[in-house]
């Protein structure tokens, strides 16, 4: 049996869904998460809280345990939580700002995350957070031409605009809207430029 359940130094709890963690339970599910310790959650989803309870669970910025693997490019991690997500609840929930697993992946840089979240039957490729900021917006700010690339060949909407009436191709340096163009014209994939 795992130190998470034998924690009794911190009496502080939070509760979801009737189940009660304390804080540190919690804080240590996050670092076996951003380890991409599976094994941790294998072993902590079979004790009697169950999966849902402790894949559903949210921090104080709303993140649930796939945010944090998604946002810390742990693999095992994430396939594990999509698989025991049956009802695909989790793949597109907003954090606090409304980010999700796909915008976290993104802003990491993250290729091999985003593409396990990009063939996901479930995706939402071009969810919104608070600013209006998509996953493309994301990988536009952070110079990410393999996460740009990835995304437009999954059909992301390249004529969205934030709440500022900013596109991605608006956040992109010169030299990568250059490549970018060259490279959507070689892959016939047609942005809205």
């Amino acid at each position: 049996m795992c130190r998470f359940l034998g924690c009794y130094k911190n009496r502080i709890t939070l509760t979801f869904k009737n189940v009660k963690y304390t804080k540190i339970e919690m804080e240590d599910l996050f670092e076996h998460l951003k380890k991409d310790n599976v094994e941790y959650l294998i072993n902590n989803s079979l004790e009697e809280r169950g999966v849902s309870a402790l894949l559903s669970f949210r921090d104080e910025h709303g993140n649930t345990p796939l945010h944090i693997a998604s946002g810390h490019n742990s693999i095992n991690c994430v396939k594990f939580i999509l698989d025991c997500d049956s009802k695909n609840t989790l793949i597109n929930l907003g954090n606090n700002r409304r980010d999700t697993p796909l915008h976290n992946a993104v802003y990491g840089n993250y290729k091999e995350c985003l593409e396990i979240l990009l063939n996901h039957s479930s995706i939402d490729i071009d969810p919104k957070n608070e600013y209006g900021n998509t996953p493309l917006m994301y990988a536009s700010l952070k110079n990410s031409v393999e996460c740009i690339k990835s995304l437009l060949e999954h059909n992301a909407d390249t004529s969205i605009q934030n709440k500022d009436g900013i596109t991605f191709f608006d956040l992109l340096d010169e030299d990568i809207k250059t490549f970018i163009k060259e490279y959507s014209q070689s892959k016939k994939v047609i942005p809205n430029f």
